[in-house]
């Protein structure tokens, strides 16, 4: 009995879906065996430039990030934008993350100057495309202020880290981790000043 090849990338989604679960969970080793799964349901029906593989190539770029093998996560991110590039509008959030992603990859590696720029791409993609009080924008503004944290242009950093505390109150629980940690940020960033 033939398989419908619908029927095939579906379950190429359901195995990326379960390999982010496992991605969640710091199960690093689970993730990878799932992607991989997708992978080969993916280029057993010929549809790598499909518009499910960004998703699945955002996250082998995680997965190579966590385990520092940069240079390969900055590559999945890449083929993960090309396949967005193709597929959906410029402004579309997804893309933001991928470039977001890529920002964390470059402040890891002490290239602020690099960081900033995707940050910056990330930033203006979401402020486009999300409303005004997300929580994306927030992390967006967070990641902006570690990098001048980083250059110790502090007042720049302090000004982002209060944007995205103003952003997260609004729209998280006050004991959520995204709240708590920008309330650190602040605080580090203030003593700094004195």
């Amino acid at each position: 009995m033939r398989t419908n090849p619908s029927d095939l990338l579906y379950i190429a989604g359901l195995q990326c879906s379960i390999g982010n679960i496992h991605m969640e969970k710091k199960n690093y080793t689970q993730a990878m065996e799932y992607y991989n799964k997708a992978m080969k349901l993916y280029k057993r029906e010929n549809a790598t430039n499909h518009a499910s593989m960004a998703s699945l190539y955002h996250g082998f770029a995680r997965i190579f990030y966590f385990q520092k093998q940069y240079s390969d996560a900055l590559n999945y991110h890449q083929e993960s934008l090309n396949i967005q590039q193709k597929h959906l509008p410029d402004n579309h959030p997804d893309m933001a993350v991928n470039y977001s992603g890529m920002g964390d990859i470059y402040f890891s590696l002490c290239e602020y100057q690099n960081a900033m720029e995707y940050y910056r791409r990330s930033f203006d993609i979401r402020k486009k495309s999300l409303p005004h009080q997300h929580p994306n924008i927030a992390l967006s503004h967070q990641n902006i202020g570690k990098v001048y944290e980083a250059i110790n242009k502090q007042n720049d950093a302090l000004e982002h880290y209060q944007k995205a505390f103003r952003i997260y109150r609004y729209s998280l629980a006050a004991d959520h981790l995204d709240v708590i940690d920008i309330k650190k940020d602040i605080e580090r960033v203030t003593a700094k000043l004195k």
